[in-house]
């Protein structure tokens, strides 16, 4: 199955407070009707964004890989995906500042959605699945400490939300 691009949404990322020179976001939603056959064991997919190196939290030119799992089609029937909603114009926080950031999503079958933050997967494993190889931490960071010592960033595992207050500057992935 082909997956085609929906639509592409440049974010300008700032507000009156301050703008962050040279950094762009743009957002590309795709979409694709795929009928699986029954599997007990479900299924998984992956997407792998390759050569990332601007993170100061992560050692190396990080790649970052993204998945989702799906159950057995004859377990869910006839089920829809979530959509996460809108980013905002501000994804970004000030140094010693509290700030949330809404990660949310929609699910119009009532889902059970429950959000967790973890450590970003950069690649396959030898085999080229699963178990996924995690990023390392560059020294002083961790799952704790994402945004550097000092610093918060916490997601409501109930409402997607992520609560954050960085210690340092920086450009990180969470």
């Amino acid at each position: 199955s082909s997956v085609s691009i929906d639509s592409v949404k440049n974010i300008v990322i700032g507000d009156s407070c301050y703008t962050p020179p040279g950094i762009c976001l743009q957002v590309v939603y795709y979409s694709s009707l795929v009928i699986l056959p029954p599997n007990p064991n479900g299924y998984y997919i992956t997407w792998k964004v390759c050569c990332k190196s601007f993170e100061d939290n992560f050692q190396g030119s990080n790649s970052q890989l993204f998945y989702a799992q799906f159950p057995n089609p004859l377990l869910s029937g006839k089920n829809q995906s979530p959509k996460f909603n809108p980013i905002g114009s501000s994804p970004y926080f000030c140094i010693g500042y509290e700030k949330e950031l809404d990660f949310s999503c929609r699910d119009i079958d009532r889902d059970s959605l429950v959000y967790s933050l973890i450590t970003p997967y950069k690649d396959f494993s030898i085999t080229g699945s699963k178990p996924f190889v995690a990023s390392t931490y560059k020294s002083g960071f961790d799952m704790n400490k994402m945004l550097g010592p000092g610093s918060t960033c916490e997601i409501d595992s109930t409402t997607g939300i992520v609560l954050a207050r960085p210690a340092q500057l920086g450009i990180f992935s969470i």
